[in-house]
């Protein structure tokens, strides 16, 4: 589902949905639920519910995917909000600031996170990422998350952890990932 594609992307273009009312059978026939730059008034408390369900109960994996327009705080006054392996302020601005991430070892543990066959590759991978111009701070890292990507200097409020880019939580039986930008489409952008 693009919200905000070309209208006739969302008719004619078999990949992507015209709406989020789905059926149940459909809908948890998904391995992994990414939500962008939506506005959580878009989601229905219905489908709300479903992604809760499935990352709790199904073991589905979701990744929020923060942007520039509609924050993950947002999501702190539904059932998603206790998903999220970060805590965020209900309102925040972006931080515009040109950085280079910085992978922890931890990254190296998680397959999404390996690019690569080699550590030669992995490396290459990420240092094709390049600067990013912004992120979306957060308040704290969830005590059972992982954190895979930082900021190379930026802090939480506590003035030692490192802003998280990138982290990482087990819910019940399934898995949540936090990307604080989304610009990792930059990963890509010399492969074509």
């Amino acid at each position: 589902y693009l919200r905000s594609a070309d209208p006739q992307v969302r008719e004619k273009n078999p990949l992507f949905l015209t709406s989020l009312s789905i059926p149940r059978r459909d809908f948890f026939a998904n391995d992994v639920i990414i939500l962008g730059d939506l506005p959580a008034s878009a989601m229905s408390p219905a489908i709300v519910e479903m992604i809760r369900e499935f990352v709790n109960d199904m073991g589905g994996g979701l990744v929020f995917c923060a942007g520039p327009r509609f924050g993950p705080g947002q999501w702190n006054e539904t059932p998603l909000g206790q998903l999220l392996p970060v805590e965020v302020p209900a309102l925040t601005r972006v931080r515009e600031t040109g950085f280079a991430p910085q992978l922890t070892p931890e990254a190296a543990l998680f397959d999404f996170m390996r690019l690569g066959e080699s550590d030669e590759e992995f490396k290459k991978a990420w240092d094709n990422l390049g600067k990013l111009s912004w992120y979306y701070p957060v308040q704290r890292v969830r005590p059972l998350a992982t954190v895979l990507a930082s900021h190379p200097h930026d802090t939480c409020p506590d003035g030692k952890t490192r802003q998280p880019l990138i982290a990482i939580q087990k819910v019940g039986r399934g898995e949540v990932v936090y990307v604080g930008t989304n610009e990792m489409w930059r990963l890509r952008r010399t492969y074509g």
